[in-house]
């Protein structure tokens, strides 16, 4: 008994030694539990004035591990990158939709509809074979990966955009609902085993790419995102590429021609623009429309990268 008395006792010692000696309030900080603070930077300043401030959207830049699936191997962006890629954010996304609802009584259209937080990442996010640039959660926030390749190869910041044209077509579709008829087009091909077709089967079906086939919404969006990013010449070929193929009756697997799926969906996605939001996706007499917009936009954007690359 006193061999145990006196255990316990030089155990309680060294506990209260710890105790007094590890001053945890006072030493460590517990980030992400609120009370963090940061000196604000001129970065910081601008992104407010120029993203914040206009379109009422936050940007999170500075690593946050409450901010990102912990079940991932991920990195923090870099702070040089963070001005030139929200500044092709709002070049190749905002703008176009600010300028084709100019003038309209849908004036701020971006601002009561855009996602409220952009979180940027260095890294990619790696789901089996899959790399994923981009997420968004409830239409609210947009996680936006790979942010630090972006000077190494334009088409990274191309793959951001289409990401954020992809996100904002849920986020205005959870506003006002697509038509039905959408979900009707290649109904029997939707497959939530997507990862397993390939990118030229899907087309084989009526989609713009493997994605797509997994729901109606994300049909949808990617629809719209393509016809953005790639312009109305890249979806007449693809249309063209699709019917020609599905003539040769060894190929008629579908109960649908897949170019006239992709004509009809790109239909659809025209009239729900034009009717719900007065948003015109192509041009008109007397305006420039979104894809028009869009693909200025990206011209723009290409040569910034080659200036920024010939002047580092």
């Amino acid at each position: 008994m006193k061999t145990i008395k006196l255990f316990l006792t030089l155990a309680a010692g060294l506990f209260l030694a710890a105790c007094s000696e590890d001053n945890i309030g006072e030493q460590y900080e517990i980030l992400g539990l609120g009370g963090d603070t940061e000196a604000q930077t001129e970065l910081d300043r601008w992104l407010y004035d120029n993203i914040t401030s206009p379109y009422n959207m936050e940007v999170k830049y500075r690593w946050d591990r409450s901010e990102v699936d912990l079940t991932y191997t991920l990195v923090p962006v870099k702070e040089e990158v963070v001005r030139p890629i929200m500044s092709a954010v709002v070049k190749g996304w905002i703008k176009p939709y600010e300028k084709v609802t100019e003038g309209t009584n849908n004036e701020a259209f971006v601002y009561k509809l855009s996602p409220k937080k952009f979180m940027l990442v260095g890294s990619a996010k790696y789901t089996g074979s899959t790399i994923v640039t981009g997420e968004a959660e409830g239409g609210r926030k947009v996680v936006i990966f790979r942010a630090n390749d972006y000077t190494k190869d334009p088409e990274v910041l191309i793959s951001m955009l289409k990401t954020c044209h992809h996100e904002f077509a849920h986020t205005i579709s959870q506003a006002q609902r697509y038509p039905e008829e959408f979900e009707k087009v290649t109904a029997e091909s939707y497959t939530t085993k997507w990862t397993s077709v390939s990118t030229v089967q899907a087309r084989h079906n009526g989609y713009v790419s493997n994605y797509a086939c997994k729901s109606p919404g994300e049909d949808f969006a990617e629809t719209l995102a393509f016809l953005c990013m790639y312009g109305r010449e890249w979806y007449e070929d693809l249309i063209t590429q699709e019917s020609d193929w599905y003539a040769k009756p060894e190929n008629q697997k579908t109960s649908y021609d897949p170019g006239a799926a992709l004509r009809t969906k790109q239909s659809l996605v025209e009239t729900y623009l034009k009717s719900t939001w007065n948003v015109e996706l192509y041009d008109s007499h007397s305006k420039k429309g979104l894809i028009t917009l869009v693909q200025e936009a990206i011209e723009e954007i290409r040569a910034d990268i080659e200036d920024a690359k010939n002047n580092h």
